[in-house]
């Protein structure tokens, strides 16, 4: 079970690669997007709450350079 999640966290870092290297964020960046969709996910499940997307979307912002932290 751990090798399939390790597989599968692998291939979304290099699923976000793409648009990271399209967006011309550092190759980093995937990494760093990922575990905030993770993270995001994972608070979403437990409190049974959108608002963990919203707030990991204008993180994700701030981490391509797309917009200032507030």
């Amino acid at each position: 079970m751990a090798e399939a999640a390790q597989r599968h966290k692998e291939a979304f870092r290099r699923y976000l690669a793409g648009p990271v290297d399209d967006a011309g964020a550092a190759g980093a960046v995937a990494a760093s997007l990922a575990l905030l969709a993770e993270g995001a996910i994972t608070t979403a499940a437990i409190t049974g709450s959108p608002l963990p997307a919203d707030q990991a979307r204008e993180a994700a912002k701030v981490l391509l350079g797309t917009e200032t932290a507030t």
